[in-house]
């Protein structure tokens, strides 16, 4: 009887320490989104890529699946995206000539300690394309 009090004792002991180690810890989002973009090849397509990493301290919180979302930002002005579920995502559109291309990423998830939160990474330059093989004017060691 007495060992099986002592392992009462021991267990209730371990639950107390256990709730006070997850009482000290803090929830920390922290999520980065990533961007890039290129042309084809020959010029007449534009792409934009969006990723996601996650490297947040939830302790007992818990978020739902990503939405990424990959938008692509033309020469005229005008915005092309998709947004798909998971950590990545990319879009694409036909060039309309030379120009400069600008790809963005976002995504966005629902959180059980803070509700709906959004990311987004930099907005980076695609290098206007041109007929012919673009990777002779971005890589001319290549040629």
């Amino acid at each position: 009887m007495r060992t099986s009090s002592l392992f009462a004792l021991l267990t209730i002991a371990t639950l107390f320490s256990a709730t006070r180690l997850s009482a000290q810890c803090t929830p920390q989002m922290n999520i980065s989104v990533y961007s890039d973009g290129d042309p084809s090849p020959d010029g007449l397509t534009v792409y934009g890529y969006s990723s996601t990493e996650d490297s947040s301290t939830l302790c007992s919180c818990y978020h739902s699946d990503y939405q990424t979302t990959a938008v692509l930002q033309l020469a005229d002005g005008s915005y092309v995206d998709n947004t798909e579920p998971g950590e990545t995502s990319s879009v694409s559109a036909p060039t309309d000539g030379d120009g400069t291309y600008y790809a963005l990423g976002a995504a966005g998830l629902n959180c059980s300690c803070y509700g709906n939160l959004g990311a987004g990474g930099p907005s980076i330059s695609i290098p206007p394309p041109s007929s012919g093989d673009y990777r002779h004017r971005r890589y001319p060691e290549l040629v």
